[in-house]
């Protein structure tokens, strides 16, 4: 890597490809085709806007009953909407082979006609939610849509505590699509032919595999979307403490323990230095000087957080977290201690003033 040149380089490159239609489709009255003149039709563009479609990675749970643009003079976000990700999971296996060979691949082989090839799960908490991966946004073309969306998700992440939101893993769905029986040389089991035998039992099965919600999230409903809209509009809004305690979940169900015990510290830090500076004190820089007088984790919570701390610094000096090498356990005592002491952090913040509390620095 010495000498190497690298590109750091972030920003997505985007590519669109356009239809050429034949001029017949015109004398075909479709709704997609305009009637108007000319003259007409040019006239009415929005200049310098385009609209953009897209599928998200991980699904927005969201209620049927918002339906408010949020709109201003640079963007318009529509609510989330439904998408067939089943059929998109099927049609992916279409004319596909798979690979096939005992020490080294030999061949490739076809998947039997009547593997099922496109099962799912969909998480809903109630009749009035479905699980969204389809947005439409609308923007000027001096947006730059990447960051523009990244900073949505978040904030919709924060006022739902949907914690998957915004992340590269699906917690909903693991990739797994098809299982089947194996031969003793690893092939593909075929379907044994009894004659007269009545039902044959299947040798391939449709797969897929799902985590569980935690229990404190919540449907992205008419009050969160309306949240979420004036954050966009004012250009600010995201709680720093919320984020770290979604990043420790999040890396929780991702089997990251130990960047889960990185963000619960910072959650702490950042929870009790924002409690000072509410009370008009000035912040405290270590850990280790905060845990000797904390404002939220007091008793129990600090016998907690004191765990967490002491983990955190041999993660960061590159060492085994000490207890939690000795009760892997413990880092659900560690998400339990994180929740109740956001929930008193935000109690804190209603107390104090919401958006005054968002504008604070930490």
């Amino acid at each position: 890597m010495q000498g190497t040149k690298f590109r750091w380089d972030r920003n997505w490159t985007f590519y669109r490809v356009g239809a050429v239609l034949d001029e017949s489709l015109s004398t075909h009255p479709r709704p997609e085709i305009s009637s108007r003149t000319k003259e007409e039709y040019d006239a009415d563009q929005q200049p310098n806007w385009t609209g953009h479609i897209l599928t998200l990675t991980t699904p927005i749970l969201s209620r049927n009953d918002v339906t408010a643009v949020i709109a201003t003079n640079k963007f318009r976000i529509y609510p989330p909407f439904w998408i067939n990700k089943k059929a998109s999971i099927t049609s992916s296996f279409d004319e596909v082979t798979i690979p096939s060979g005992d020490q080294v691949l030999s061949n490739r082989i076809p998947i039997p006609g009547y593997a099922v090839k496109g099962v799912m799960t969909e998480f809903k908490p109630d009749s009035n939610s479905e699980p969204m991966y389809g947005l439409r946004i609308d923007c000027t073309n001096d947006v730059e849509l990447d960051e523009f969306l990244s900073f949505f998700l978040t904030l919709v992440r924060q006022y739902t505590k949907q914690w998957w939101v915004s992340s590269p893993r699906n917690p909903f769905d693991a990739g797994v699509r098809m299982a089947f029986q194996l031969r003793r040389n690893f092939q593909p089991r075929e379907l044994l032919e009894v004659r007269g035998a009545g039902k044959v039992s299947a040798t391939w099965h449709g797969s897929t595999a799902t985590q569980t919600l935690v229990g404190l999230e919540e449907p992205l409903n008419t009050e969160s979307w309306y949240n979420v809209a004036q954050c966009l509009k004012q250009g600010m809004g995201i709680e720093p403490a919320l984020q770290f305690l979604l990043n420790a979940i999040e890396d929780y169900m991702g089997y990251q323990d130990r960047r889960c015990i990185l963000n619960l510290a910072l959650l702490f830090e950042v929870c009790e230095n924002k409690c000072l500076l509410m009370e008009s004190r000035p912040t405290k820089l270590r850990n280790k000087d905060i845990l000797r007088n904390p404002i939220l984790a007091t008793d129990r919570l600090k016998a907690t957080f004191r765990k967490i701390i002491t983990d955190r610094d041999h993660i960061a000096h590159g060492r085994a977290p000490y207890h939690y090498a000795k009760d892997f356990a413990v880092i659900v005592e560690y998400l339990e201690a994180g929740t109740e002491l956001i929930n008193l952090y935000l109690d804190k913040c209603r107390v104090f003033g919401w958006d005054k509390a968002l504008k604070l620095p930490v």
